[in-house]
């Protein structure tokens, strides 16, 4: 993923290094919010579940809190996060939808993130193991093994 961004970034021009690392080196870099030039940094290509983006609650793409260690480098925007809270506190399913609708046009103003595709993992197990679920991510629940 990371690799086909920055071949899409340097199509139109943009001056990128491509910085490839485990996930350790990810969590320790996040943290400095200097320039590029000083070890910072400027985009983050991930992956995420699907099942986690499909609501403002669990959404950690989305996230635009402002101010604090936990905030690296996410735009700040207050919009964002107050059609979040309003859409956590509200009951009513049509007014969340209401809500749902200003959170996406916001979301576009302030664009915290781009999805720039989809995939879906390949799994293989053997014939005795039974009871295998079609899901997102490889879940273990119903599974047992015939011999």
């Amino acid at each position: 993923m990371a690799q086909v961004a920055a071949e899409n970034l340097r199509k139109i021009g943009a001056n990128v290094d491509l910085q490839v690392m485990e996930f350790a080196q990810i969590m320790v870099r996040r943290e400095n919010r200097k320039p590029t030039a000083e070890g910072g940094w400027n985009l983050n290509a991930i992956g995420m579940s699907g099942p986690t983006l499909t609501s403002p609650v669990t959404n950690l793409m989305i996230d635009s809190r402002c101010g604090g260690a936990s905030y690296f480098g996410w735009p700040c925007d207050e919009t964002v996060e107050k059609l979040r809270a309003a859409y956590m506190a509200e009951s009513d399913a049509g007014e969340r939808r209401k809500i749902v609708d200003d959170l996406s046009r916001a979301l576009w103003g302030s664009l915290p993130a781009v999805l720039a595709g989809m995939y879906y993992n390949t799994y293989a197990w053997r014939a005795e193991v039974v009871g295998m679920m079609q899901a997102p991510q490889l879940v273990f629940w119903n599974v047992d093994k015939t011999r």
